[in-house]
Protein backbone atom coordinates (compact mmCIF):
# COMPACT_ATOMS: atom_id res chain seq x y z
CA UNK A 1 0.00 0.00 0.00
CA UNK A 2 2.83 2.19 0.75
CA UNK A 3 4.29 1.69 -2.66
CA UNK A 4 1.10 2.58 -4.27
CA UNK A 5 0.41 5.79 -1.99
CA UNK A 6 3.97 7.18 -3.07
CA UNK A 7 2.90 6.63 -6.85
CA UNK A 8 -0.75 7.32 -6.47
CA UNK A 9 1.22 11.15 -4.68
CA UNK A 10 3.78 11.51 -7.43
CA UNK A 11 0.99 11.18 -9.73
CA UNK A 12 -0.85 13.95 -8.50
CA UNK A 13 2.34 16.12 -8.26
CA UNK A 14 3.03 15.71 -4.47
CA UNK A 15 5.75 14.36 -2.70
CA UNK A 16 5.74 11.57 0.76
CA UNK A 17 5.35 13.98 3.33
CA UNK A 18 6.77 12.99 7.32
CA UNK A 19 9.26 10.85 8.69
CA UNK A 20 9.24 7.43 9.58
CA UNK A 21 8.06 6.39 5.54
CA UNK A 22 10.61 5.35 3.40
CA UNK A 23 11.15 2.12 1.28
CA UNK A 24 10.78 0.18 4.39
CA UNK A 25 7.63 -2.12 4.26
CA UNK A 26 7.26 -2.08 8.15
CA UNK A 27 5.50 1.36 9.16
CA UNK A 28 3.64 1.39 12.24
CA UNK A 29 -0.14 2.11 11.75
CA UNK A 30 0.43 5.36 13.85
CA UNK A 31 3.07 6.57 11.41
CA UNK A 32 0.42 5.59 8.63
CA UNK A 33 -2.33 7.13 10.12
CA UNK A 34 -0.40 10.71 10.94
CA UNK A 35 0.56 10.60 7.14
CA UNK A 36 -2.90 10.01 5.86
CA UNK A 37 -4.39 12.61 8.42
CA UNK A 38 -1.52 14.98 6.93
CA UNK A 39 -2.56 14.50 3.47
CA UNK A 40 -6.40 15.20 4.29
CA UNK A 41 -5.56 18.19 6.40
CA UNK A 42 -2.63 19.64 3.74
CA UNK A 43 -4.83 19.04 0.44
CA UNK A 44 -8.61 17.82 1.26
CA UNK A 45 -10.28 14.13 0.79
CA UNK A 46 -9.78 14.07 -3.12
CA UNK A 47 -5.78 13.08 -2.90
CA UNK A 48 -6.65 9.93 -0.99
CA UNK A 49 -9.55 9.36 -3.39
CA UNK A 50 -7.20 9.89 -6.13
CA UNK A 51 -4.05 7.71 -4.61
CA UNK A 52 -5.21 5.05 -6.29
CA UNK A 53 -5.19 6.06 -9.61
CA UNK A 54 -1.62 4.82 -9.64
CA UNK A 55 -2.75 1.11 -10.57
CA UNK A 56 -3.03 1.98 -13.99
CA UNK A 57 0.62 2.86 -13.78
CA UNK A 58 2.04 0.11 -12.03
CA UNK A 59 2.84 -3.04 -13.33
CA UNK A 60 5.53 -4.95 -11.17
CA UNK A 61 3.38 -4.70 -8.34
CA UNK A 62 2.62 -8.62 -7.31
CA UNK A 63 -0.50 -7.58 -5.41
CA UNK A 64 -1.72 -5.31 -8.14
CA UNK A 65 -1.53 -7.99 -10.44
CA UNK A 66 -3.50 -10.83 -8.46
CA UNK A 67 -6.11 -8.03 -7.64
CA UNK A 68 -6.23 -7.12 -11.70
CA UNK A 69 -6.76 -10.47 -12.96
CA UNK A 70 -10.30 -10.37 -10.74
CA UNK A 71 -12.92 -11.21 -13.38
CA UNK A 72 -14.90 -8.65 -11.89
CA UNK A 73 -16.20 -6.85 -9.08
CA UNK A 74 -17.53 -9.69 -6.94
CA UNK A 75 -14.34 -11.66 -7.69
CA UNK A 76 -12.00 -8.31 -6.66
CA UNK A 77 -13.73 -7.89 -3.56
CA UNK A 78 -13.66 -11.46 -2.55
CA UNK A 79 -9.48 -11.21 -3.79
CA UNK A 80 -9.50 -8.23 -1.49
CA UNK A 81 -11.17 -9.62 1.55
CA UNK A 82 -9.03 -12.62 1.18
CA UNK A 83 -6.02 -10.77 1.05
CA UNK A 84 -6.81 -8.72 4.14
CA UNK A 85 -6.47 -12.04 6.21
CA UNK A 86 -2.99 -12.05 5.06
CA UNK A 87 -1.66 -8.51 5.17
CA UNK A 88 -2.41 -8.61 8.85
CA UNK A 89 -4.86 -5.59 8.60
CA UNK A 90 -6.74 -4.13 11.53
CA UNK A 91 -9.50 -3.59 9.02
CA UNK A 92 -11.49 -5.54 6.57
CA UNK A 93 -14.02 -4.72 3.61
CA UNK A 94 -17.69 -6.34 4.24
CA UNK A 95 -20.62 -7.01 1.41
CA UNK A 96 -23.68 -5.48 3.54
CA UNK A 97 -25.51 -5.72 0.68
CA UNK A 98 -24.97 -6.94 -3.22
CA UNK A 99 -27.47 -7.59 -6.51
CA UNK A 100 -26.76 -8.47 -9.85
CA UNK A 101 -24.91 -5.63 -10.65
CA UNK A 102 -23.65 -3.66 -7.33
CA UNK A 103 -22.18 -4.11 -4.17
CA UNK A 104 -22.67 -2.25 -0.91
CA UNK A 105 -18.94 -2.07 1.03
CA UNK A 106 -18.29 -1.08 4.67
CA UNK A 107 -14.55 -0.37 5.73
CA UNK A 108 -15.07 -2.21 9.23
CA UNK A 109 -11.96 -2.46 12.17
CA UNK A 110 -11.65 -5.73 13.76
CA UNK A 111 -10.99 -4.36 16.79
CA UNK A 112 -14.19 -2.36 18.52
CA UNK A 113 -14.25 1.05 19.11
CA UNK A 114 -11.24 1.64 16.77
CA UNK A 115 -13.10 2.10 13.46
CA UNK A 116 -10.60 3.44 10.20
CA UNK A 117 -10.43 6.99 9.83
CA UNK A 118 -12.17 8.61 7.16
CA UNK A 119 -8.92 8.94 5.70
CA UNK A 120 -8.13 5.36 5.55
CA UNK A 121 -11.73 4.94 4.27
CA UNK A 122 -10.92 7.72 1.54
CA UNK A 123 -7.64 5.97 0.45
CA UNK A 124 -9.44 2.11 0.27
CA UNK A 125 -12.48 3.28 -1.46
CA UNK A 126 -10.36 5.13 -4.10
CA UNK A 127 -8.13 2.20 -4.17
CA UNK A 128 -11.23 -0.33 -4.98
CA UNK A 129 -12.52 1.21 -7.51
CA UNK A 130 -9.66 2.34 -9.33
CA UNK A 131 -9.17 -1.91 -9.44
CA UNK A 132 -12.51 -1.91 -9.91
CA UNK A 133 -11.71 0.33 -13.35
CA UNK A 134 -8.59 -1.34 -14.33
CA UNK A 135 -10.12 -4.78 -14.52
CA UNK A 136 -12.55 -2.99 -16.92
CA UNK A 137 -15.67 -2.81 -15.14
CA UNK A 138 -18.69 -1.28 -17.77
CA UNK A 139 -19.89 1.53 -16.66
CA UNK A 140 -18.40 1.72 -13.59
CA UNK A 141 -20.38 4.05 -10.50
CA UNK A 142 -19.46 4.98 -6.97
CA UNK A 143 -20.01 6.94 -4.41
CA UNK A 144 -19.68 6.96 -0.63
CA UNK A 145 -22.73 7.08 1.77
CA UNK A 146 -23.59 10.29 3.40
CA UNK A 147 -21.51 11.94 1.45
CA UNK A 148 -23.49 13.20 -1.94
CA UNK A 149 -20.53 14.94 -3.48
CA UNK A 150 -18.44 11.93 -3.94
CA UNK A 151 -19.40 10.41 -6.90
CA UNK A 152 -17.11 8.51 -9.87
CA UNK A 153 -19.13 8.48 -13.22
CA UNK A 154 -17.57 7.72 -16.87
CA UNK A 155 -13.88 7.74 -14.79
CA UNK A 156 -14.12 11.47 -13.36
CA UNK A 157 -14.52 12.33 -9.63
Amino acid sequence: MLRLMMAGLKRQGISMPGPGVGSSALVSLHVKRALLDDLWRQHGPEVLVRIGEAVHDITNEPTLLALSLAGDPFDLVRRWQRLERFVHSRHRIVVTASGSSSLTLRHASLKEGEAPTLAEDALVFGVLVALADRIGTAGLRARVAGAPGWRRSQRHW
